[in-house]
């Protein structure tokens, strides 16, 4: 069962660590592609998703054996 501790804990792991890869990934596509700033944060936030959700699927199952 998963507690309060292990959710908070998993949550800031996964915001944290995917906002790094999200600056290096919109750093590459904003070099190929220039983008104003509406499109700059659609972009930013699109990734971020993308990152998050896959973390999330990914994370989980290994960090309930290290908590």
């Amino acid at each position: 069962m998963y507690t309060i501790r292990y959710l908070a804990s998993l949550g800031f792991v996964v915001i944290g660590c995917s906002m790094g890869y999200t600056m290096i990934i919109v750093w590459g596509i904003t070099k190929i592609f220039p983008l104003n700033d509406a499109t700059y944060w659609i972009v930013n936030g699109i990734v971020f998703t993308i990152i998050v959700t896959a973390s999330l699927r990914f994370y989980i199952p290994r960090l309930r054996k290290i908590w």
